[in-house]
C-alpha cells in the first residue's frame, strides 16, 4: 500500500514498524494486526506538508465534504459502520494496556472485527 501523512513521525512509524512510547501502542497493535492478517506492507511513504493538505485539514477541523465542494456521497458516516467505530475506540490512547490480559483482550478485539464471520478469531 501506499501510506500517505502529514505527520513525518506517522508516516515513519508506519514505513519502519517502530514504535516508541505508549501513547500510540493501541494504534500501533491494530496496524500491526491489520496489515498481518490481509497480508498489507508499506510499499510507499508519502509526507504532505501541511500547507499542502488542505483538505484533510480541514476535514479533521470539522469542515464537511459539502462545505469543500464535494457530492455528499462521498461522506461517510463512522456511525453506519459499528464494526469501524468499534476498530477506532479500540486505538483510543486514553485507555490503559497495562496488564498482559488487557494485551490479550485488545488483541482478540481486533481479530473478531477484522475477520471474516468464517474465520474465527481463536481467542
Amino acid at each position: 500500500m501506499k501510506l500517505v501523512g502529514d505527520i513525518t513521525t506517522s508516516v515513519k512509524w508506519g514505513t519502519t514498524e517502530r514504535f516508541k512510547g505508549t501513547y500510540g501502542l493501541r494504534s500501533a497493535i491494530v496496524y500491526t494486526l491489520l496489515c498481518v492478517q490481509y497480508d498489507m506492507w508499506v510499499e510507499e511513504a508519502e509526507h504532505i506538508k501541511g500547507e499542502l493538505n488542505v483538505i484533510h485539514d480541514k476535514l479533521s477541523r470539522g469542515s464537511s465534504v459539502v462545505d469543500l465542494g464535494f457530492s455528499i456521497d462521498k461522506d461517510m458516516m463512522l456511525e453506519s459502520d459499528p464494526d469501524l467505530c468499534s476498530l477506532l475506540n479500540l486505538m483510543n490512547p486514553t485507555l490503559p494496556l497495562s496488564h498482559p490480559s488487557s494485551l490479550c483482550n485488545l488483541w482478540c478485539s481486533i481479530a473478531q472485527l477484522s475477520l471474516s464471520p468464517d474465520q474465527p478469531a481463536n481467542c
